[in-house]
């Protein structure tokens, strides 16, 4: 009887522990970009346009949240992190369709206080939002661009 109640608690483990590596095996990565802008009505620049090479993004906040053709406006938030210093992020997650977010207070750019199509204020500001589809066994890279916000 020993015996078979150890089999029994290892396949048990077995089972879950399972579950959780399948959990880990997909997600989303990425990096987050940064666009610097300029005013291209600004006749300086006519001649030498400013650099807009996009450049990483270090220390942005990115949000991972429930996606839902029920319920668009769901701020369901699943995971947060933050961009390292070369500016990539990762997400582990279970296969789904997820809106992803991200926010900076780095450097000054727009900042949308509404989702597409939503007439209830966001609870946190955010410079970027994009849908994800994450797939079973699959790391989905997609990267986010959040675009300098120059006065005219």
């Amino acid at each position: 009887t020993m015996v078979s109640l150890t089999i029994a608690v290892f396949v048990g483990c077995y089972s879950q522990g399972t579950d959780i590596v399948q959990e880990l095996s997909q997600g989303v990565v990425g990096t987050v970009w940064f666009k610097p802008g300029y005013d291209g009505e600004d006749a300086h620049y006519a001649l030498a346009p400013p650099d807009r090479t996009l450049r990483p993004l270090a220390g942005a906040t990115i949000y991972l949240m429930r996606y839902s053709n029920d319920d668009l406006n769901s701020r369901n938030i699943i995971a947060t992190t933050r961009s390292d210093s070369l500016g990539r992020f990762e997400f582990r997650s279970r296969p789904g369709t997820y809106r992803r977010a991200g926010a900076t207070t780095a450097v000054e750019t727009v900042v949308l206080r509404y989702t597409p199509g939503d007439t209830v204020g966001l609870d946190f500001p955010i410079n970027v939002l994009s849908v994800v589809t994450i797939r079973s066994g699959e790391f989905t890279e997609q990267s986010l661009e959040i675009a300098e916000l120059v006065p005219q």
